[in-house]
C-alpha cells in the first residue's frame, strides 16, 4: 500500500457501426501522509459513454465495494457518472490500516437529469493475507434524505490482488 504518490488512469474507446461513439474511462488517486501513522487517501472516477441512447450492457455501473460504499453492488446504471472515495486511513503496519471513509456520488439519469445526493459514509479494516489485502467495510448509503439506521448498512468485503 503506497504512502504517497499520485496513480492516473484513462482510457478512450471509439465504436465504429451505425452509431459511431466513443467511451471514456478515467481516473485518479492520491495517498498522502498527514502525521506518523495517518495517511489520506482520495480517489476521484468519471466514466462517460457518448451514445445518448445505450444498451442495458452498455451502461456503466455504481455501487458496492469498488465505488460507492452503503449501497448494494452495481445498485446505479447510467451512461454517465463519476464519483470520488476520501478515505482517513491510520496505519498498523504496511498492509494494515483501519479508516473511515466518506464516498460521493453523480450520475445521469435516463432523462439527463443529474443525480448528485449518492453518499456513503463508513469504516473499514484492510489487513494483508497471501492472496492480497483484504478489505470489511461498513457503510451507510443516504436515502430519503437521510442516512441509513445503522442496522441497515451494508459490509462489503473485498480482496486487492497486486500483480
Amino acid at each position: 500500500i503506497p504512502s504517497s504518490g499520485t496513480r492516473m488512469h484513462a482510457a478512450y474507446e471509439f465504436f465504429l457501426g451505425k452509431n459511431k461513439y466513443g467511451k471514456l474511462d478515467a481516473s485518479m488517486e492520491r495517498f498522502q501522509g498527514i502525521y506518523k501513522n495517518i495517511l489520506a487517501y482520495i480517489s476521484v472516477n468519471y466514466l462517460n459513454n457518448e451514445n445518448r441512447s445505450p444498451q442495458v450492457y452498455d451502461l456503466f455501473t455504481m455501487g458496492g465495494y469498488a465505488s460507492l460504499r452503503g449501497y448494494r453492488e452495481d445498485e446505479f446504471k447510467s451512461r454517465r457518472l463519476a464519483w470520488m472515495n476520501l478515505e482517513l486511513r491510520y496505519m498498523l503496519g504496511l498492509e494494515t490500516m483501519l479508516y473511515c471513509f466518506y464516498d460521493h456520488g453523480i450520475m445521469l439519469s435516463a432523462e439527463d437529469r443529474i443525480k448528485s445526493d449518492l453518499i456513503g459514509i463508513g469504516t473499514g479494516f484492510k489487513f494483508g493475507t497471501r492472496l492480497g489485502i483484504l478489505s470489511i467495510e461498513y457503510g451507510l448509503g443516504y436515502r430519503d434524505k437521510s442516512f441509513s439506521r445503522l442496522g441497515l448498512g451494508m459490509v462489503h468485503i473485498g480482496l486487492d490482488i497486486a500483480l
